[in-house]
């Protein structure tokens, strides 16, 4: 039995010959939900945020849940009698079992205040079924032996995919406050950040006057930090990760889809102990240099910076990983380098901006979820060289507009001597805050130590200052 078929037992969406089971269902838990939903308007609101059509089993339960959405949608009365008549007009009354069955499913209904449970019951079905026709229809790619198995591993992942999108799509997984509820919290959080005198809302960077602009990095918000290769957007990312988890004690996870672990590690190394990168890397170190070296050791030793140097990760991978870190590890922070790395998981027919645009969404969506900044290391488009002036803007964010949309904030690191050599002692290098959703734009000047791959405050008094604090 191929595609959906209308029978008043069940529906089959794929080919169930190919199943030597009865994939899991309960009719029970149908015939409740409905029956709630023919009595309560309160469970009608509640159902249409969990279940769509195809959670339900029984094709005659499918007919009537679609009658209900769509008396409702219209803004008409959704009962037994409407239901019925609705139905009747579709030619669909006989076919789902007459009034006989609509009526019974009223009498059946234990409690139409239960109706989420019910609901919840359903979807649990719904799902465990999609995984089985999934990996069914995996199986049998596999069986047939393609020559193309790029294609077949991206099909594959787009069933496990799209099942994975409707598990997390619980739209009652992010229920409406009251207004009062949300005063009450940001009062507290006002009151905490009086009686501690901190400006300092979210997780300080590090860098005195970025910290100042931001209140440092908020909790939910998606972070870009982009600029043309060589400007040091890793090395200024890494110097947030190093300052949060050694001086404020943060864990933080990092996904380097480019560097190794290793080389990771060499750059924390030789920006904690101030070690020229080229003289780690070939060892050649003074006696002075391998005590600096262990006292920078010991100090990372000590933070819990965490770090994924997967190669090949799609964004799916990203959020599973994520969850699974701040689950067992509570990070605090994450940090993507770099985002044009990282695959959807959908096949987009090489269209890389739709591809992206997932991306970015979903980035944001990890941020939201786990209500942690999300970092997120960008290239710029190839625009900029082709211009006399060479600081970027917000045009520039390379393949997807959509970064721009769905970034909180947006910092573009520019070094005017790297263009001009004959500037080479300038000493500053220019962070531009070129899109902040909640607060001020401007531009911060940090100082670049380009042989410790180390981004420091403009002054000393600063660096001080973090110190202290």
């Amino acid at each position: 039995m191929q595609g959906q078929i209308k029978k008043t037992n069940q529906v089959i969406p794929l080919d169930t010959s190919k199943l030597d089971r009865v994939p899991p269902y309960n009719l029970e838990a149908e015939e409740s939900v409905l029956g709630s939903m023919l009595i309560s308007k309160e469970a009608i609101i509640t159902v249409l945020e969990i279940l769509s059509e195809e959670d339900f089993y029984r094709n005659s339960n499918r007919e009537i849940f679609n009658s209900i959405k769509e008396l409702f949608t219209a803004g008409e009365p959704a009962d037994v009698i409407t239901v019925a008549d609705h139905l009747k007009k579709k030619d669909f009354l006989e076919e789902v079992g007459g009034n006989t069955y609509i009526h019974s499913l009223v009498s059946i209904i234990p409690l139409a205040a239960n109706a989420e449970h019910y609901a919840r019951i359903v979807k649990h079905n719904s799902v465990l079924r999609k995984l089985i026709y999934a990996a069914t229809e995996i199986a049998t790619m596999g069986y047939e032996v393609p020559e193309d198995l790029s294609a077949t591993v991206d099909k594959s992942q787009q069933l496990i995919f799209s099942i994975y999108q409707d598990l997390i799509s619980d739209r009652r997984s992010s229920r409406v406050s009251m207004i009062k509820d949300v005063l009450s919290e940001v009062y507290e959080q006002v009151a905490s950040l009086y009686d501690k005198k901190s400006k300092i809302t979210g997780i300080p960077t590090g860098f005195v006057d970025l910290d100042k602009l931001t209140s440092g990095l908020q909790n939910s918000d998606l972070v870009i930090i982009a600029s043309r290769p060589g400007m040091g957007k890793t090395s200024f990312a890494l110097g947030i990760a190093r300052n949060a988890a050694i001086i404020d004690k943060i864990p933080v996870a990092i996904f380097s889809l480019e560097m190794s672990k290793e080389q990771i590690a060499q750059r924390l190394m030789c920006s904690e102990s101030r070690i020229d990168l080229h003289r780690l890397r070939s060892g050649s170190l003074r006696d002075d240099e391998w005590v600096k070296l262990a006292g920078a050791i010991e100090n990372l030793a000590e933070c819990s910076i965490y770090i994924d140097d997967a190669a090949f990760l799609t964004i799916m991978d990203l959020r599973s990983r994520a969850r699974m870190l701040a689950s067992s590890y509570g990070i605090k922070l994450i940090i993507v380098d770099y985002l044009q790395l990282l695959q959807s998981g959908i096949n987009y027919r090489e269209n890389r901006v739709l591809e992206v645009t997932e991306i970015s969404r979903n980035l944001k969506s990890i941020a939201k979820e786990l209500k942690i900044p999300v970092i997120a290391i960008s290239q710029l488009s190839r625009e900029v060289e082709k211009r006399e002036r060479k600081k970027p803007v917000l045009a520039d964010l390379r393949e997807s507009g959509a970064i721009e949309q769905d970034a909180d904030l947006v910092m573009f690191i520019y070094r005017e001597d790297y263009y001009d050599k004959e500037v080479k002692d300038q000493v500053f290098t220019e962070v531009n805050i070129a899109k902040h959703r909640n607060g001020p734009t401007g531009v911060v000047k940090l100082k670049f130590l380009e042989e410790y791959t180390l981004f420091v405050n403009a002054t000393k008094s600063q660096e001080t200052e973090i110190e202290i604090e």
